[in-house]
């Protein structure tokens, strides 16, 4: 494809894009301390196991609050490991739609009654429907999948066509010319935006998995869970036996996968089979950190008719939504997914002004600014490696926070950020010197 095609596919998808970036990185970047704002945030420096005595609490506890309620899953909270969310289906459903929720805080061992289901939607669950649908339902979510894959198209391309374009430039070079504004704007958006590149694309690829993630989960329902419930079907003679419950069908299965609770579903539920719990277990001896197990237990006998690991695609899922919100490594990543979103915010915003001055001719010869990084290489090879470095040092260091211990997840932080730091620490230390320098191409 010419290259002239590539930068209108570029220039015109950037432009209809636009609007939608930019709401959904301002209500991304609130969302990103939602549990900070709305005081849910707390101390767990000290995470306090569950154990199958807390599981049968819980289910005690939840079942005499709705009496109406049919038990459905257990699960750990995402951002609070000792807090445990037990769901209830109104009215007996299976479905998790609509269902009563009820809290167990392991740390004080103490109930937690929700608010009210019916009252009116907070700021913050307005600001997170216009994040993940635009306000416009189920069908919103579908419309900003949509986004998000024209939005990773324009910065593969715009990765693609910074090479041609900047061969007679130093990276970070901002060129500048009295009274023609388009010349330093377009080195700045160039600039930006192919230092934010691994960090956009990543956040772009996880957001179309985040909403497309109901119907991924379908696909489980109809895929994964029809061929179990195929294989492993009712036992007429058990089915006089009593229910081993909840809490008997976790200490099964963490005997036999050594590890914590992720999620544990009730038999013949939205999310199990008929005469089986199905519990995840994130096994403690995997290499992977929260190396998913999946272990079906029969409801009658305890028996383990099964230990599958999870389809890719509810992996992807799983993972998708930590990276997309930063929330995997404590509050100084998440301050770093903020910074990342608000400077993603200047190609969008340089873009815009670019498209409305298009029309002004580029001089043949500029002033320059340069911005560091001199010792690195001569013009031309050394604006497509730096590039291609900055990509390696942040996917390395997601790769490290995401998949490792805590003391490791601070290096990975690190990674992440290293090279906005430098670029950051070289721009202000040639803004402070400003001295242009003519330059003939």
């Amino acid at each position: 494809m010419k290259l002239s095609v590539l930068v209108r596919i570029h220039r015109y998808l950037g432009l209809f894009l636009c609007l939608h970036l930019l709401v959904t990185i301002l209500t991304g970047s609130v969302l990103v301390f939602r549990h900070e704002l709305t005081g849910q945030q707390t101390d767990t420096h000290q995470i306090y196991p569950l154990s199958p005595t807390h599981i049968q609490s819980i289910v005690t506890a939840g079942q005499s609050k709705f009496t109406d309620g049919r038990p459905l899953a257990i699960f750990k909270d995402d951002h609070n490991p000792n807090l445990i969310s037990f769901r209830l289906g109104r009215d007996q459903s299976r479905m998790f739609s609509g269902a009563h929720r009820f809290y167990f805080d392991l740390s004080t061992e103490s109930e937690l009654y929700p608010s009210a289901p019916n009252s009116s939607p907070s700021s913050m669950d307005i600001i997170l429907d216009l994040h993940r649908n635009f306000l416009l339902g189920g069908w919103g979510e579908y419309y900003l999948a949509f986004i998000g894959f024209l939005y990773a198209i324009v910065l593969i391309i715009g990765f693609m066509i910074y090479g041609p374009y900047s061969k007679r430039q130093r990276f970070a070079e901002l060129r500048a010319v009295p009274g023609k504004p388009k010349v330093y704007w377009l080195d700045l958006h160039r600039f930006i935006g192919i230092s934010i590149f691994a960090w956009s694309f990543i956040i772009a690829l996880s957001g179309v998995c985040l909403a497309v993630g109901d119907q991924l989960i379908k696909i489980y329902q109809v895929t994964e869970l029809a061929e179990l419930e195929a294989s492993y079907p009712l036992i007429k003679k058990d089915q006089s036996l009593p229910d081993i419950g909840g809490a008997e069908a976790y200490r099964i299965a963490t005997e036999t996968i050594p590890g914590e609770l992720s999620f544990l579903a009730f038999p013949e539920t939205q999310f199990s089979i008929k005469g089986h719990y199905l519990i995840l277990i994130a096994a403690s001896e995997s290499w992977i950190q929260d190396d998913l197990k999946l272990v079906l237990v029969q409801r009658k006998t305890g028996t383990i008719d099964a230990i599958r690991s999870l389809p890719w695609f509810l992996r992807l899922l799983l993972v998708a939504e930590p990276l997309h919100f930063g929330n995997y490594a404590g509050l100084p990543l998440k301050i770093i997914w903020v910074l990342c979103g608000l400077i993603s915010l200047v190609p969008i915003l340089t873009g815009i002004f670019l498209f409305t001055i298009r029309n002004l001719a580029l001089p043949k010869r500029v002033r320059s600014l340069r911005i560091g990084w001199r010792g690195i290489g001569k013009a031309g090879p050394q604006a497509l490696r730096i590039p291609w470095f900055i990509l390696l040092v942040v996917l390395t260091g997601i790769v490290i926070s995401f998949y490792s211990s805590s003391r490791l997840k601070l290096l990975g932080s690190f990674l992440v950020i290293s090279p906005f730091l430098c670029l950051l620490f070289s721009f202000i230390r040639s803004v402070q010197k400003r001295r242009p320098y003519e330059n003939s191409n």
